[in-house]
């Protein structure tokens, strides 16, 4: 259903923020 695409959009884009901020901390405490 369309929710359903938009929750696995949400999901897809939440993990991508989470991986970059990942990346910022580890290259900031570097």
């Amino acid at each position: 259903s369309t929710a359903d695409l938009e929750k696995l959009a949400e999901t897809l884009l939440a993990n991508t923020v989470i991986e970059d901020f990942d990346v910022v901390g580890v290259e900031v405490t570097k």
